[in-house]
């Protein structure tokens, strides 16, 4: 049986050291992360995960490559129906084509390192410190609290709100 990988063998934790809130390159990222979300309400870290915890976390997904779920739907930027009681031109009245599909969680290996990330309670708390929010739940929904999303040609996932206040993705 393979050994559940820990936070150190998935991040670069030498060059972001999320299991040591005391170093001072941990406050550097955190200052980083907020200048970041303050610019254009995105952060992107590159070189975050070590090469081989993406290669492993790559083959995981690819071998589900047969389980994901594709709805190809319209739906409005706000999920759910039309609602003719609003004005011509409302975001709740036109609707976009969202193709593509996603695995959801309860397929995931629950040994891997995707899974040994997201429920890391020393991400869960530089999140909360990066994001200046408090306190920060993990979703807890078994198959969409971590989603992951399959594009090919001719998909496209439409500008859409979601109903949580942040989202963390990994690309």
């Amino acid at each position: 049986m393979a050994r559940i990988p820990s936070l150190e063998d998935i991040v670069d934790t030498d060059q972001f050291p999320l299991h040591d809130p005391s170093h001072p390159r941990y406050k550097e990222l955190v200052d980083y992360c907020r200048a970041e979300l303050a610019d254009d309400g995105c952060c992107s870290v590159p070189r975050f995960f070590r090469p081989q915890a993406i290669e492993v976390a790559t083959a995981m997904v690819e071998g589900l490559t047969d389980k994901v779920h594709r709805p190809n739907e319209d739906s409005t930027p706000y999920g759910g129906e039309i609602d003719i009681n609003l004005p011509e031109g409302h975001p709740r009245r036109v609707t976009y084509r969202r193709g593509g599909g996603f695995i959801c969680a309860d397929l995931l290996d629950k040994e891997s390192a995707l899974w040994t990330f997201f429920n890391s309670p020393q991400v869960t708390e530089f999140m909360m410190t990066a994001f200046e929010t408090r306190p920060l739940y993990q979703y807890a929904d078994p198959l969409s609290s971590m989603a992951i999303n399959s594009m090919g040609d001719g998909d496209e996932f439409p500008w859409h709100f979601d109903t949580n206040e942040l989202t963390v993705s990994i690309m």
